[in-house]
């Protein structure tokens, strides 16, 4: 079975789709986040159908194009930006950064080893039990015993890494499927309703 990573080269097509429409949305759109992943679509009503099944969404034919933005290293779990990385490879239409070139080529060797995430997460720290608003404002996150839990800080991840176990706080309330967060308010401010759903209200 083959493959398909993609390390972006100097002159490729940097452009971010909506993940439905197609259309390149970029720094703009109405953006989400799911699993770690910072995601745009064109319009609302494309929010819409994603936020009702992201995994659909994700996994529908994405013409070689990059739907999506990983916001950690996959590797070590870190929050990352694209100016502080060393690179980035692309896997399934999601583009992630590394923060050293040794998690690059980890990523590399298994990219399914690191990309998609546990069928549950925790937005409270599980040492400090802070709750975290949105997955972009955490330090990063630990993939532990089927649950994906976000920290507050280097120090927390640090802790709950060395001994999960022990450190772990986060109630079972707390823990959930996870889900695509719509932001109503484009990055223009412009404000947009969900589109009415099938069984969705």
């Amino acid at each position: 079975m083959f493959t398909f990573l993609l390390a972006i080269a100097p002159g490729a097509s940097t452009h971010v789709h909506c993940p439905i429409g197609d259309q390149v949305v970029d720094d703009g759109g109405y953006p989400m986040e799911y699993k770690g992943v910072r995601f745009a679509t064109c319009c609302a009503h494309c929010g819409g159908l994603f936020q009702a099944d992201p995994e659909a969404a994700i996994k529908r034919d994405t013409n070689g194009h990059t739907i999506g933005i990983g916001l950690f290293d996959p590797v070590d779990g870190k929050r990352i930006v694209a100016k502080s990385s060393v690179g980035s490879s692309e896997y399934k239409g999601v583009r992630y950064y590394f923060h050293s070139k040794a998690n690059r080529v980890a990523f590399s060797m298994s990219p399914p080893s690191f990309s998609g995430g546990p069928l549950a997460e925790s937005l409270v720290c599980p040492v400090d039990g802070i709750e975290i608003k949105r997955q972009h404002d955490a330090f990063g996150y630990l993939d532990f015993k089927g649950v994906r839990y976000y920290a507050c800080s280097a120090k927390c991840l640090a802790s709950f890494r060395a001994n999960p176990v022990v450190d772990l706080k986060v109630t079972v309330a707390a823990v959930q499927m996870p889900e695509a967060e719509f932001k109503v308010t484009n990055t223009n401010g412009e404000v947009c309703p969900l589109p009415k759903l099938s069984g969705k209200g």
